[in-house]
């Protein structure tokens, strides 16, 4: 009973929390074809947190042991992008190894003595590392961990029930993210060349930078998404219905209205298809992604080819593939997605 305060660990079901996000599930006029993915939810006190990150540190070193043994074996493993990436650097070690072997002798001993002149301070560096990784304090209210599929809420007071809620949801999207990356268009979760979009204020700028990753603009455009059918009951399965909902939104009317006149985009201004979103901070967030463009252009085509392509993504996510596909399909002009997000070498 005493750890129940502190931690708290139940199985959930994502047709379960997509119900609690929209009042029912599916959402008209949806119809869900996908599958029923199931996760950890945790509820965790901030005093219980080091040793949660000391679990997601053996389930890496787990995976990473699981990877070599399938890569070994020639058996496939689907693995998450961080774990690709260390087992990439492992990989390059064992490489620099062969290449040492074919050294003259002289050469050899010499990068052998270098080796194990640095080697304590490697130990060392990685073990300064992985404690500063353990003891490490939460400075969020939730996370989604793709190692144990786990969603992690950070327990703390005062928190309305209303902003746990849309933590959750927040987080939740992340996870569909992951279970669904083999289904949506290959991308990067960055911006692939800041310098070249972004206003100086914001091509350095850590939180900002953070806030246009794509992943992050998927899971804010959600928290739009499901307010807008708690008000009208109704997602919208066509491009001007899309960007209707986007004007209708009293959060970012003033920023959108704006662009879109500017823009000649034209629809009934007049009609009332105004709403509030449930959680107000993570809309605020979403318009200094417009903000951070230097060219009102680029703000232009972030509205009109990014965030679209970003919504036919969420009808995947929400478990109707067919109703994505068709509105993907409706989208006058996606380039500017790719162009920002272009996937790299390893995508």
């Amino acid at each position: 009973m005493l750890l129940s305060h502190f931690y708290k660990r139940k199985k959930s079901q994502s047709i379960e929390q997509l119900k609690n996000d929209f009042g029912c599930f599916p959402p008209l006029p949806l119809s869900h074809t996908g599958s029923c993915f199931e996760y950890d939810q945790i509820v965790i006190s901030k005093l219980l947190y080091p040793a949660l990150n000391l679990t997601q540190c053996v389930r890496v070193f787990n995976k990473l042991i699981r990877y070599h043994a399938c890569k070994k074996d020639d058996r496939p493993y689907d693995s998450s992008g961080l774990i690709d990436h260390v087992a990439s650097a492992i990989d390059s070690c064992i490489d620099l190894k062969k290449t040492t072997d074919k050294l003259p002798i002289l050469s050899k001993a010499i990068c052998i003595a270098s080796l194990i002149l640095l080697m304590p301070l490697i130990i060392l560096a990685s073990l300064i590392a992985l404690f500063s990784i353990v003891i490490r304090k939460p400075t969020f209210q939730g996370v989604y961990l793709p190692f144990s599929e786990q969603i992690v809420l950070i327990k703390s007071n005062g928190i309305s029930s209303t902003y746990w809620e849309s933590i959750l949801s927040h987080e939740h999207i992340h996870f569909l993210q992951d279970m669904h990356r083999s289904q949506v268009p290959k991308a990067c979760k960055e911006i692939t060349n800041p310098s070249s979009y972004l206003n100086n204020v914001y091509q350095k700028n850590p939180h900002a930078l953070y806030l246009l990753r794509s992943v992050e603009v998927e899971a804010r455009l959600h928290e739009l998404v499901l307010s807008y059918y708690r008000a009208f009951k109704r997602l919208p399965t066509t491009y001007s219905g899309f960007l209707e909902m986007l004007h209708g939104c009293r959060n970012l009317t003033k920023t959108v209205s704006e662009i879109y006149k500017i823009s000649n985009i034209k629809f009934d201004f007049n009609k009332d298809h105004s709403f509030n979103v449930r959680q107000p901070e993570l809309i605020k967030e979403l318009s200094i992604c417009f903000r951070a463009f230097a060219n009102f252009e680029d703000e232009i085509r972030f509205i009109r080819q990014v965030l679209p392509v970003m919504y036919a993504n969420l009808l995947i996510y929400y478990g109707d593939e067919k109703s994505s596909q068709k509105f993907r399909e409706k989208i006058p002009d996606s380039r500017f997605y790719f162009e920002l997000y272009q996937p790299g070498p390893e995508h």
